[in-house]
């Protein structure tokens, strides 16, 4: 186990303490800022004081714990913070300036917006984006764009928002800047030190990595940079949380540090947490080596990241597009958005590397005994009721998935798990459990057998296209006679073009509309191209659905052939 450098140490406890305060930040209003951290603590007792019915228990414990660390720790108590933004369900960021002058730029995690932008960091997937130059104005005084980029748009506005308010604020080589950031605040403030001269140190809390491609991508830009810059990142996480994990490491492997989190048994969804890795103080708790959930958790990861990106992103955006309806529970920002069928089929692809990982290794195993040994009980005895509020709740695909991917995991892992369910929750609650879950199936309506059946003839058809190019031209030989000759590939990869440039005429009607906004125009001519660029792309939609509707129609005449010359 690395050892922490006590310096490194105690800043990195700091940047933690700061890193709280995005989530209480709603509690405030924006003129808190060029108050002192110790003046804007007072404001959010003040809050909970008064509107007490409106804040849970878990953001007084973190109220509490500012509050301890500023009566410990003077430095943070006169930080002035200042340049804060609040985006609904998007962007959150705010800075703290010391006594000495540091800059601590800090990002809060997820919004309800950006879970999809998540999947997409990981999928490995290129698309246009579009980097801004400012003045000390924060000016837009020129644009680079890059065709074949692999970073997402929370990404790029992260930076971009970086590079305007360093602009604003005179910031230079000689300003001493640490950037951080708790779980996608951390992968943004990744992000910023991996294409930023200007940051000196970065600390990741609990923050995931990125796509193999995106680390490639970097290198190849910056060259030697880009390892003195993953030099500056330094990642703290609780022992057992499953975030830091997923992706490919930004993070240099011996500067990434576990802490202790004395997490009950059945909260384990609180390792993620910021406060998960400190005391009732603010202190960070004990170092220690990796947890047997989030060894298991990266192996599940790097094997979904040894997915071909056109498999991997079903499975990386369908996750993501899971949380994005059931826990942010808002529209997706930058007009993301996964069908139904998607995201089952994102599902089942990733429930392949999830069984695997948890049968095929010792660590899995074992955390999934102790799964079992918790949850077991409460689990088996619950089942219906569990169903039922899925389904109730998020609808009856979601129900249906749930159910898929229980029979998956009852189909494989029974044989090597009977004896620890039966020793966590008795035989009668396991049998009582196989029987209802076999009734569910059988009572999945037609509708979601329908989807289902899509979802696996997707999965079949995701593969056919990783292994063979979209210019093979399919030609199926009976009796010596070409029957059929369609490049059903090619249809797919027109369609495909189109879009991509769907995307970008999206982006344009975006960014047109963006710059009327800010800058109070409403001209009549540039809303004008903006509906007509609207119009087009609803032409371009139809052109991409009757390209795939056409090679479908192939592909199903194709397979009914084969089927009647096979049974002659």
């Amino acid at each position: 186990m690395q050892k922490i450098d006590t310096q490194i140490l105690k800043r990195a406890n700091r940047e933690a303490i700061y890193n709280i305060y995005p989530y209480l930040s709603n509690k405030v209003d924006l003129s808190s800022d060029s108050c002192k951290f110790s003046d804007v603590v007072s404001k959010l007792r003040q809050s909970y004081e008064r509107d007490s019915d409106k804040w849970s228990q878990e953001q007084l414990s973190q109220l509490e714990v500012l509050e301890k660390a500023i009566e410990e720790d003077n430095y943070l108590a006169e930080s002035v913070i200042g340049n804060q933004i609040h985006i609904k369900n998007g962007l959150n960021v705010c800075t703290f300036t010391d006594q000495d002058g540091t800059v601590s730029v800090v990002f809060r995690g997820t919004g309800d917006g950006e879970w999809i932008d998540n999947g997409e960091g990981l999928s490995g997937i290129p698309e246009e984006n579009i980097y801004f130059q400012y003045d000390r104005n924060g000016d837009v005084i020129g644009e680079t764009v890059i065709q074949n980029d692999y970073a997402t748009d929370q990404q790029v506005e992260a930076l971009n928002w970086f590079n305007k308010t360093a602009a604003q604020n005179g910031w230079d080589e000689n300003t001493n800047i640490i950037i951080s950031g708790h779980s996608k605040g951390g992968n943004k403030a990744q992000f910023i030190t991996a294409n930023s001269d200007l940051v000196d140190q970065c600390y990741n809390f609990n923050g995931q990595g990125f796509s193999q491609e995106a680390l490639v991508a970097f290198q190849k830009k910056y060259g030697e940079n880009y390892e003195k810059r993953r030099q500056k990142i330094y990642s703290f996480s609780a022992y057992n949380d499953y975030v830091n994990v997923l992706g490919t490491p930004l993070v240099l492997e011996n500067q990434r540090y576990f802490l202790k989190a004395p997490i009950g048994d059945k909260d384990m969804m609180k390792y993620h947490n910021i406060e998960a890795m400190l005391d009732k103080n603010g202190k960070f708790n004990e170092q220690c080596e990796q947890g047997d959930l989030s060894e298991y958790v990266q192996k599940v990861s790097e094997s979904l990241m040894e997915l071909p990106p056109s498999l991997r992103q079903y499975a990386t955006l369908g996750i993501m597009n899971f949380f994005q309806r059931y826990i942010g529970k808002a529209e997706a920002l930058n007009g993301d958005s996964v069908t139904a069928e998607e995201t089952v089929m994102g599902l089942g692809i990733a429930i392949g590397p999830v069984l695997g990982n948890l049968l095929g290794t010792g660590d899995g195993y074992e955390a999934l005994e102790d799964i079992i040994a918790i949850y077991g009980d409460d689990a088996l005895s619950g089942i219906e009721d569990f169903y039922n509020s899925i389904g109730n709740r998020y609808g009856k695909l979601a129900e249906a998935s749930f159910i898929i991917m229980s029979s998956a995991v009852v189909a494989v892992a029974a044989p090597f798990l009977v004896g620890s369910v039966i020793a966590a929750a008795g035989v009668s609650n396991l049998m009582n459990a196989l029987n209802i879950l076999s009734e569910k199936i059988q009572k999945i309506s037609m509708d979601i057998y329908e989807k289902t059946v899509v979802f696996y003839t997707s999965v079949l058809d995701c593969m056919k296209q990783f292994l063979f190019s979209v210019f093979h031209s399919r030609n199926v030989i009976v009796g010596g006679l070409p029957l059929i000759q369609v490049d059903t590939g090619r249809l797919r990869f027109y369609a495909d073009s189109l879009e991509n440039i769907k995307k970008r005429t999206d982006r344009l009607d975006r960014r047109i509309k963006s710059f009327c906004l800010k800058n109070n125009l409403q001209r009549f001519s540039l809303l004008q191209q903006a509906n007509i660029i609207a119009e087009s792309n609803l032409c371009i939609s139809n052109c991409i659905r009757f390209l795939n509707e056409t090679a479908d129609d192939f592909d199903i005449t194709e397979r009914k052939v084969v089927e009647l010359f096979s049974e002659m």
